[in-house]
């Protein structure tokens, strides 16, 4: 499958928007030991309510739905993680 340059771009900018979400809503701050591979849940950056948060964020700002199997699936544990599932709900 080719990937236009509109496709790219929005990819790009969903990457940003997880990113910006994650550092300024979850106060997580990116340095050698804490990255975007980092699970959420393990480094302490992310409870219950915020992971609803997060949910509520992902299907407004990157318009997908987020099933009850998503959630469960460990998907959406790290922004990398988050970012591939986004890339697969928007295929």
């Amino acid at each position: 499958m080719r990937i236009s340059k509109k496709q790219g771009t929005d990819a790009q900018n969903m990457e940003k928007k997880v990113i910006r979400f994650v550092r300024e809503a979850l106060l997580v701050e990116y340095n050698d030991e804490i990255t975007t591979k980092s699970n959420l849940f393990e480094i302490g950056a992310i409870d219950s309510f915020s992971f609803v948060e997060l949910i509520t964020f992902l299907e407004n700002e990157c318009h997908v739905k987020i099933t009850d199997r998503d959630v469960l699936s460990g998907d959406l544990s790290s922004v990398e993680s988050i970012i591939t599932f986004l890339k697969k709900k928007g295929s």
